[in-house]
């Protein structure tokens, strides 16, 4: 007798994977409209408080959220390439597995943020304080980490080489992790 086992794998594509099908919205963004199954581009949310609201999955690209409150918003599994967050303040934010590619957060509070899983290539991190901030096995090629407050991040498991092994992070003048004077 022949014993057969099958073993079903079901998972859930993420709906940033389909984003081709939802519809684009430009410029005309609503707080009520975020939850959508939509990709949003070039919103306007600077100065805004949005602190602990809950945005997990959402699409915005090319928006601007300089000045804006983000203390303690879940942002875990968003699409948020190219978004300006400079001077934004994201501590205890949730950014988990979200996808920063691109985006500028200068100069912006991310104290006690989780980073983990989040795809970060290309971010601009510069005069940011990430002191106790978890980019466990984050994505963070060509990264700029420059003037930043790195005291106690966890940096463990995380990509720091693009596919040619190039490392293209800047560290210049960080503070607080071992890395800022290793490889400076």
């Amino acid at each position: 007798m022949v014993l057969i086992l099958v073993i079903v794998l079901s998972f859930t594509i993420p709906n940033f994977l389909n984003y081709r099908q939802n519809s684009i919205i430009t410029n005309d963004c609503t707080l009520e409209q975020l939850k959508s199954n939509h990709v949003f581009r070039k919103c306007d949310f600077s100065n805004m408080d949005l602190s602990y609201r809950d945005l997990e999955g959402i699409n915005l690209v090319l928006s601007n959220f300089q000045g804006a409150n983000l203390k303690g918003i879940n942002l875990s599994h968003a699409i948020l390439d190219a978004n300006n967050f400079d001077g934004v303040d994201l501590e205890d934010a949730n950014l988990q597995s979200a996808v920063l590619q691109g985006s500028s957060l200068k100069n912006a509070n991310l104290k006690n943020s989780n980073l983990s899983w989040s795809y970060a290539t290309n971010a601009n991190f510069s005069h940011t304080n990430l002191e106790n901030a978890n980019f466990y096995n984050a994505s963070l090629a060509g990264t700029d980490f420059s003037n930043s407050n790195l005291l106690n991040a966890n940096f463990t498991g995380v990509s720091l080489y693009t596919r040619d092994g190039f490392r293209m992070i800047n560290w210049n003048n960080c503070s607080g992790f071992y890395l800022c004077t290793q490889l400076n």
